[in-house]
């Protein structure tokens, strides 16, 4: 019995480790964390294509191409903060937090 108990806590470990490295890895892959508002089909932006407008200090407003897994269940001009891996053309959207504020 206690070589049961003993193997169903190391598998339990197991587990509970290529978990953890899993979400770190995930979290690892982050490099791009910008607040701003979401546009498509802008006068000389790519058609179809959603667009993060954004701005950082000292600089005027960017914007970069976004790419999501599924369609994206946002509004045009919503204020949202977009986490994800940025390849240097687009970013590939992992997390967005709605920022819009409704009165």
């Amino acid at each position: 019995m206690k070589k049961l108990i003993i193997f169903l806590l190391c598998v339990a470990l197991l587990i509970f480790i290529f978990i953890k490295v899993d979400i770190y890895e995930e979290e690892e892959n982050i490099n791009f964390v910008k607040t701003g508002n979401v546009v498509i089909n802008n006068p000389g932006m790519e058609e179809d294509i959603w667009y993060l407008i954004y701005e950082e200090p000292g600089n005027p407003a960017k914007n970069v191409k976004l790419s999501f897994e599924e369609e994206p269940n946002i509004d045009i001009g919503d204020r949202v903060t977009i986490e994800g891996m940025f390849d240097g053309e687009k970013v590939f959207v992992k997390r967005i937090v709605d920022n819009s504020v409704d009165f």
